[in-house]
């Protein structure tokens, strides 16, 4: 390094203190990423076990409107029923163990000015969280997991998509319509629209917020309005992305807009992209809303078998003189519900 002259820089060594420590990082917390309030998590023993799932047909079976396949004669045999029980499936799970990891020198530590191994714990948390929405992704939004009928095509069905709604057509309502009714016809009205909510990439959620059929709900629903005007003390009443309301025609609205990183370290230019399809939309049950009878366990639609969640680990190592973070999770995924599920194709 040259020779210097005395000046305000050159005599300052510079450092993090001048700062008071500030350090710029967008950090999410991992209790609000949005993926907490579409699944439910169930703590597990095992790495693999059974849960049950039964048949609905029985129970709203009715063949005669005169209800005769039920009258017992006085002095005749009663109505045997052998013929009368429900189906049921034992279905498996079998949980994953992820490591999400990072290792950093003895040297850099020690070099470093803040508390670089915990801010990286924290990153990788993150990154297990965004790995986790990108597993209920994959389940909620894979055709192939639904009964057929229960797959709607939006444009097909109403000959129009959700950003050509408008208040003639009204594409949004009808197809939200039609996935509850979808929903209550599967479950024998078991589950009814308050037990379901609107899940959407943020954007759809755009689409459906810049719709003519939109601006019409809110001209013309003072309830709608009041959602959007009035300030909550708890933020999590606020209104959704792009002024969405909390619910619409009747369904809460869940908005996740995590995003995922796709390009390799160093890229010249990182590669960004949501985690949530961008042209679907899923109507599926809230967290909790759901208990069978002889259960001790609720569920919803998407469900976390967990036998670890979140366990986080700061070795060490004496050999090679570094610290390594990791993040442990060890779950399965599974769509154990698709009766309480619609999914909307096509929306944008």
């Amino acid at each position: 390094m040259p020779a210097v002259y005395p000046s305000p820089t050159s005599v300052v060594v510079p450092n993090i203190e001048a700062t008071n420590r500030l350090i710029v990082d967008f950090a999410r917390n991992i209790n609000e990423f949005p993926v907490l309030r579409y699944t439910q998590i169930v703590p597990v023993k095992s790495i693999t076990g059974l849960y049950l799932r039964m048949t609905v047909e029985e129970a709203g079976r009715i063949l005669n409107t005169d209800l005769s396949e039920f009258v017992w004669p006085d002095g005749q045999d009663a109505p045997t029923g052998l013929d009368s029980t429900e189906s049921f499936q034992f279905e498996t799970y079998r949980s994953e163990r992820y490591a999400f990891t990072v290792a950093l020198g003895e040297r850099t530590q020690e070099a470093a000015q803040w508390d670089i191994v915990n801010q990286h714990a924290n990153i990788k948390a993150r990154q297990a969280m965004t790995a986790r929405t990108q597993m209920a992704a994959a389940k909620i939004f894979d055709t192939n997991l639904y009964p057929a009928t229960h797959v709607i095509d939006v444009n097909a069905a109403f000959g129009a998509k959700w950003n050509q709604a408008t208040t003639s057509n009204l594409v949004i309502r009808k197809s939200l319509n039609a996935a509850v009714q979808k929903v209550i016809d599967d479950t024998l009205g078991a589950v009814q629209a308050k037990d379901l909510i609107l899940l959407m990439g943020d954007s759809v959620a755009r689409a459906v917020a810049e719709s003519g059929e939109f601006a019409d709900y809110l001209k013309g629903s003072p309830d709608a309005l009041g959602a959007l005007r009035y300030q909550f003390k708890d933020d999590s009443t606020l209104p959704n992305a792009f002024g969405l309301p909390k619910r619409l025609y009747g369904l809460d609205v869940v908005v996740d807009d995590t995003r995922k990183v796709t390009s390799k370290k160093k890229a010249a230019s990182p590669t960004i992209q949501p985690v949530l399809p961008s042209n679907m939309a899923a109507v599926i049950s809230r967290v909790g809303a759901l208990e069978a009878v002889y259960s001790p366990v609720a569920f919803s639609t998407c469900m976390f078998f967990v036998k670890d969640e979140m366990k986080v680990e700061t070795i060490y190592d004496q050999i090679n003189k570094r610290h390594l973070v990791r993040v442990i999770e060890d779950y399965d995924c599974q769509l154990v519900a698709p009766a309480t599920g619609v999914l909307l194709t096509n929306v944008v």
